[in-house]
C-alpha cells in the first residue's frame, strides 16, 4: 500500500450475510484468506478488497491485486469458472455489475431465432401454418378460409411489400 506497511481488508457478502478479514499490506506480495460459507439460496457473491479497516474517509491508499480465486472445498474443479475475471486482466464494466442482478430476468427474453436457423426446412413449413393463421382461422380455428383465398391474400402481400421496398428505394435515391 503506497510502499509502506498499512491495514486493509477482504469482504465477502452474500444474501445470508458478510465475512471479513483484516490484513497488513506491505510492499510483498501475500496471500489473504477469508472463508465464508454461501448461503444456498445465493444469486450473486460480492468480493471487495479495500484499503484501512474501518470505514472512516481517512483510510485511503491504493492496493495491488495479482489473482483473485473462489474455491468450492469439496469440489474443487469448479473454482476456475467461479470469477469471471479473477486475475484482472480485462477492464471492469461497471455497467454490467449494477445490471448483473437483472440479467436473470432479461435472459427470457433473449432472441431464439438465430440458434433455429440451422433448420431451414421447417421455415416453409411454419409460413404455411401461421399465415393462414394470421388471416382466417379465429377463435378456436374453426373458421378456416378455403386455400385459394389464402393463396390470393399471400399474392397481394408480396405486391404490398414489393411496392413499399420501391418507395423505399426512391427515398434513399439522391435528388437529381
Amino acid at each position: 500500500m503506497d510502499g509502506k506497511p498499512a491495514a486493509g481488508r477482504l469482504t465477502v457478502r452474500d444474501a445470508a450475510g458478510v465475512s471479513q478479514t483484516r490484513f497488513i499490506a506491505s510492499d510483498q506480495w501475500q496471500t489473504v484468506t477469508v472463508t465464508h460459507r454461501v448461503a444456498p439460496l445465493t444469486e450473486h457473491v460480492k468480493i471487495a478488497v479495500a484499503p484501512g479497516v474501518g470505514d472512516t474517509p481517512a483510510e485511503v491508499g491504493s492496493l495491488l491485486l495479482r489473482n483473485v480465486t473462489m474455491d468450492v472445498p469439496d469440489a474443487p474443479t469448479l473454482s476456475s469458472s467461479l470469477l469471471a475475471n479473477p486475475r484482472f486482466a480485462h477492464a471492469a464494466r461497471l455497467g454490467r455489475v449494477a445490471l448483473a442482478p437483472l440479467e436473470d430476468t432479461w435472459q427470457q427474453f433473449r432472441p431464439r431465432l438465430a440458434a433455429a436457423t440451422t433448420d431451414w426446412q421447417r421455415y416453409p413449413l411454419y409460413a404455411a401454418l401461421l399465415f393462414p393463421g394470421f388471416w382466417g382461422n379465429f377463435g378456436w380455428l374453426q373458421a378456416p378460409l378455403p386455400v385459394w383465398i389464402y393463396g390470393l391474400l399471400a399474392v397481394v402481400c408480396l405486391v404490398g411489400l414489393a411496392g413499399t421496398l420501391m418507395v423505399l428505394r426512391k427515398r434513399s435515391d439522391p435528388l437529381r
